[in-house]
């Protein structure tokens, strides 16, 4: 469940906005409410931390949708490119998300399979940085994922290829009948052009600001550790970072 109140229509942000005059004032009010620090968290391993953060944010009437994320790609020369997307569902294993294989971002994939992702939840001033490999999920499971979709959905992504241009914003109305004339009394396929991808990440990073500044990496473990270096759970090892 995903809710859709505002941060700047919340009854909290109107009942102190007149005590805020730029916008480097409203960090304060998000400083009000605490629950704990990185430090004191019982868990040490970076999917724990991520889901109870991505709970709390669920739960939170002031985030639209706690599952939308930044995802960043890059060509095989290293250009980047950047884009907002839903992040789809998340385990142990990984951040899985879908797009069209012939968009930019496919094409990057194909060729530089490292991304990173970031989450950004902006009452609880937390930032999420994921970085890893991606790759593209089976056929099979493509397909199931994608027979979970809405009609609407499904509708909708047999629309567009997220490559090509058109005249207007009209083309796609007019293909959106046509779909909904070709699929009215058969179930809908999977398009070729389009699947599920998953991140498996190698480096986590969380960064708050709540009572104090807090940035902790979690990341695989290298041949060569220091003190500076902790141990986590579940095959991690962690570090404190400066803000």
């Amino acid at each position: 469940m995903f809710y859709r109140s505002s941060l700047f229509k919340s009854n909290r942000f109107i009942r102190n906005r007149a005590r805020f005059n730029d916008l480097a004032d409203l960090k304060d009010l998000f400083l009000e409410e605490k629950k704990y620090t990185l430090e004191e968290m019982p868990c040490k391993d970076p999917y724990s931390i991520f889901k109870i953060w991505f709970q709390e944010a669920r739960e939170s009437a002031e985030i639209v949708n706690p599952s939308i994320m930044c995802l960043a790609t890059a060509t095989r020369t290293g250009i980047p490119s950047l884009r907002y997307m839903l992040c789809d569902s998340f385990n142990e294993r990984g951040f899985k998300f879908f797009t069209y294989h012939s968009s930019r971002k496919g094409e990057e994939l194909k060729q530089n399979p490292l991304a990173a992702m970031c989450f950004f939840w902006a009452p609880f001033l937390r930032t999420i940085r994921i970085e890893g490999h991606v790759e593209q999920v089976p056929d099979n499971v493509s397909d199931e994922l994608f027979d979970k979709r809405s009609y609407e959905s499904q509708i909708n992504m047999h629309c567009s290829s997220q490559t090509e241009r058109i005249a207007s914003s009209y083309v796609l109305e007019e293909r959106e009948r046509e779909k909904r004339k070709i699929f009215q009394s058969t179930p809908i396929p999977r398009p070729q052009n389009f699947g599920w991808y998953v991140l498996t990440p190698s480096v986590v990073e969380f960064w708050q600001i709540k009572q104090k500044k807090e940035r902790v990496r979690y990341r695989k473990p290298s041949l060569k550790e220091d003190e500076l270096t902790y141990k986590g759970d579940k095959g991690w090892v962690y570090e404190y970072l400066e803000p």
